[in-house]
């Protein structure tokens, strides 16, 4: 394989890794799911969420791990935001019965702009998307 084939193989996955589409995103994100899933839960543990927290995560994927925020806690009011479309409706499709309930929104952001009040959230994270980001400030 050529230095071009290998430097566009690599870009592709980047670009599979920022925001996720089509098929090879739900590759992509079923490897993601799993390959964070360890530093998700102890990040969920780092945050020491109170029952009734108000919590935001900057990019969930396919959401997969959102029920762990519940299982820990029980009562919060959990908001997803995401650049992906593909997958805003993986991690839907994944938290029908948490959506139910009601204290659980997914949206589409560019991640720059998040439309909430100050001091809204009383937690917010994100786990491996912040060198996706092109304003870390």
């Amino acid at each position: 394989m050529s230095i071009e084939d290998n430097s566009a193989r690599f870009k592709s996955i980047a670009d599979q890794l920022k925001c996720p589409t089509g098929d090879d995103g739900l590759t992509t994100a079923a490897h993601m799911a799993e390959n964070n899933h360890n530093m998700i839960l102890q990040t969920i543990a780092a945050m020491k969420l109170k029952e009734y927290d108000t919590v935001l995560e900057i990019g969930p994927g396919g959401g997969r791990h959102v029920g762990s925020l519940f299982n820990e806690i029980g009562n919060l009011d959990y908001y997803g935001i995401d650049i992906s479309e593909l997958m805003i409706t993986e991690a839907t499709k994944v938290n029908q019965s948490l959506l139910r309930a009601g204290n659980l929104t997914f949206s589409l952001s560019d991640g720059v702009t998040i439309d909430f009040s100050d001091n809204f959230f009383d937690k917010v994270f994100t786990v491996n998307t912040i060198y996706f980001w092109d304003d870390r400030s």
